[in-house]
């Protein structure tokens, strides 16, 4: 059993084994850098302070045994991380989370306002790449996203923003994440979005 924590901390428990103690069915536990402080600025209600680190469920590749986490650090960066599953060691990554769409950067906009993009969404592996949902923050202009990586290699592919040149639409899946279909279409829900325009195509 795997548990992601807000202090960016990934452990593994044996679920199948009846402990002796409170830690004896521990695997491994693998820290990924000290979290992003809570704070009003990116928590209205204050409710889930004092630690902003591993939101989004991690996903799980079986036949290659890995595991795909994204950690948001003190230095307010988000960084991709796949993780070998049974020893826990860093097989690639970190990679900082950057992109650009429609003149729109993920990372100037994130160093711009004070609120920035939480990525709260189910990370989703299909197909040999990896998908990381972002939702939005600040209501003067920040807009949801989507990375699209190889999971291989962990190289960007693509990414693609549901509000371009607007703001909101937000990826939040309530908690769950992106899926994908027989089809490889990959199907999102967005929130609280303000353009009526078609949708753009994602560019690298």
């Amino acid at each position: 059993m795997i548990f992601a924590s807000m202090n960016n901390t990934v452990y593994a428990y044996m679920a199948d084994q009846k402990p002796a103690s409170s830690n004896d069915t521990l695997v491994w536990s693998r820290n990924l850098g000290s979290p992003r402080l809570g704070g009003r600025d990116i928590d209205e209600w204050a409710v889930d302070d004092p630690s902003w680190g591993i939101l989004g469920t991690p996903a799980i590749d079986i036949d290659n045994n890995l595991l795909y986490v994204v950690a948001w650090n003190d230095d307010q960066m988000y960084r991709l991380y796949a993780l070998n599953l049974r020893t826990g060691e860093i097989n690639h990554g970190p990679v900082v989370m950057e992109g650009a769409v429609e003149g729109e950067s993920f990372t100037e906009k994130r160093a711009q306002w004070h609120q920035a993009r939480k990525q709260r969404a189910d990370l989703l592996l299909d197909n040999g790449e990896l998908y990381v949902a972002f939702g939005f923050d600040n209501p003067k202009g920040i807009a949801g996203w989507l990375f699209v990586y190889d999971a291989a290699s962990l190289k960007l592919h693509t990414v693609w923003s549901s509000e371009p040149k607007g703001k909101g639409g937000g990826i939040w899946m309530s908690g769950t994440g992106p899926v994908a279909d027989s089809a490889g279409n990959i199907d999102l829900e967005t929130a609280n979005g303000v353009d009526s325009a078609p949708m753009p195509s994602a560019a690298c």
